[in-house]
């Protein structure tokens, strides 16, 4: 085979390995890509064995395998800054940035995308520099750094074309930067400009996150109308579950701000509904994707098991070829004795490197099922933490509704002369106070996250009962809101205590404990 017909041959494979992860079928994309590695590191090609690493990232990071896909990515950049040209470097640069981004590791995202935006300006390349400089505007916009954000979404708009994706991309992140510093009525301009362009209305991901803005904006601003008017645009535009998680949470907070107490138990009830399905859904791709690590564990099993086999087979045939030569030569001649010693001595050696290379096989298959088992227990775990987080929503949401309610009853003046109704709200506060879910949430929590406690306990010994168990709120995902209706206490006290527990366990601000806790 020349290498012209070499080329077209491992550029179809590559080919047939993108379109199987695109379809999702990553056991065989994996085993594809397998084979391609092997025929670059046999043929030396840096370039075929740099977008194979690429893909096999890619696809780790699909199934949510991110340490993995990081490693692929970095032995990609590794090949691509000593082997290939500065645009895989910044094309594999980009990949890694955005990995950390979806991991949330938001200052490593940020060096990274900033590594692209210097070797763009390098370049010269116009059309790079924009894209890095979006970016650079998308992390520090997630970071609070609004100085930074809005100078480098200038920089973009220098080199960025109009009606672009980046173009339209550039705009909802102006959106989301005037939205942060509360200049809302350039949030609602900027929507409407964009909705009047036909190619926006046809692009769901863009349409949903623009209803979603504005109504957030005119929420703000008071106007509760156009902001239900939009968040309820918002649902018809996607009925996907996520994006009615998000606008059920948006209409709940409107009503409840509008005191229609009726419609904020509806839509939190379907938001609670929307957060089951949602579980659920991640549940489910959780187990597919831990099928398929399962599948790629046992295929290696299997591959060291034929590999083990050929090689004691290959020791066998060289043992008995070695048995024939030593009789041949002790025939032929006495005067070869002593070289006969020397090859002896050297196949054993080799014998020894053979046994010790199966040793190593089986070690690594030892590897592998702890490996697979660690990951089991890891995959029960984070299901268990989702049932805990769905029932403390549950009850946080409960006690809201129930606290909200009461206090607009109490706000009746004909309460005094209603004794039955008085006796009844007093029986709520009372089971509000013994809150038994909470007691219950408590030690289930312990139950099941005992090496989070110990771990917290041991690092930190001077933390409260109290504290810790309000650490296990923050590390379940739930936001002060939701902490707080779920103690009994109120919003401001609860975010206070948080800056106190952050002081106290060292940390800069409280915006970084869910970090903090998530790395234990």
């Amino acid at each position: 085979m020349n290498v012209s017909d070499r080329t077209v041959q491992v550029d179809s494979l590559l080919k047939q390995a993108i379109e199987l992860s695109e379809r999702k079928e990553y056991v065989h994309a994996f085993q594809m890509l397998e084979e391609l590695k092997e025929l670059a590191e046999q043929k030396d090609d840096a370039e075929l064995l740099f977008w194979c690493y690429t893909n096999w990232g890619i696809n780790q990071s699909e199934t949510m395998n991110y340490d993995d896909a990081l490693d692929a990515f970095f032995k990609a950049y590794e090949l691509a800054t000593t082997k290939l040209d500065k645009r895989k470097e910044m094309s594999i640069t980009n990949n890694i940035a955005g990995l950390y981004f979806r991991m949330g590791k938001l200052q490593e995202a940020e060096e990274f995308y900033m590594r692209n935006y210097k070797h763009a300006q390098e370049l010269g390349d116009t059309v790079l520099i924009g894209g890095s400089a979006l970016n650079i505007a998308l992390t520090s916009l997630q970071m609070f750094r609004l100085e930074d954000c809005d100078r480098y979404l200038d920089i973009a708009r220098k080199y960025i074309k109009d009606n672009t994706p980046e173009a339209y991309r550039l705009e909802l992140l102006r959106m989301g930067y005037f939205l942060e510093t509360r200049a809302y009525e350039s949030v609602i301009y900027g929507g409407l400009s964009l909705l009047a362009k036909p190619e926006v209305m046809n692009n769901k991901n863009i349409l949903i996150e623009i209803r979603r803005k504005m109504a957030m904006a005119y929420f703000e601003m008071g106007n509760y109308d156009k902001a239900i008017e939009s968040a309820k645009q918002g649902l018809a535009d996607d009925d996907e579950i996520s994006c009615r998680v998000m606008f059920y949470a948006i209409l709940s907070r409107i009503y409840e701000k509008m005191g229609d107490y009726r419609q904020v138990v509806n839509y939190k009830d379907s938001l609670i509904a929307a957060n089951d399905s949602l579980f659920r859904r991640v549940e489910h791709n959780l187990y597919v994707n831990s099928d398929i690590q399962l599948e790629l564990l046992q295929n290696e099993k299997k591959a060291g098991e034929y590999k083990a086999r050929s090689l004691r087979n290959l020791i066998l045939f060289s043992s008995s070829l070695v048995v024939c030569i030593l009789l041949v030569w002790a025939l032929i001649a006495t005067r070869a004795r002593l070289k006969q010693k020397q090859h002896i001595a050297a196949l054993q050696i080799d014998q020894q490197k053979k046994s010790l290379e199966i040793l190593q096989n089986k070690q690594r298959e030892q590897d592998a099922e702890a490996l697979l088992r660690k990951r089991e227990y890891q995959l029960e775990l984070e299901k268990k933490n989702r049932e805990l987080m769905s029932k403390a929503m549950f009850v946080a949401h409960r006690n809201e509704s129930i606290q909200n309610i009461i206090e607009q009853l109490s706000k009746d003046v004909k309460i005094d002369r209603n004794s039955q109704l008085d006796h009844n709200i007093r029986q709520l506060k009372s089971q509000m106070a013994e809150n038994k879910e909470w007691e219950n949430f408590t030690v289930y929590f312990e139950q099941i996250n005992q090496e989070f406690i110990w771990k917290l306990r041991e690092k930190h010994p001077d933390l409260t009962a109290n504290e810790i168990r309000f650490l296990s709120l923050v590390y379940i995902g739930l936001n002060n809101k939701e902490i707080s209706a779920m103690l009994n206490i109120t919003a401001e006290y609860c975010k206070k205590k948080k800056q106190a527990i952050s002081h106290k366990l060292g940390l800069e601000s409280a915006q970084n404990l869910y970090a903090y806790l998530i790395n234990f």
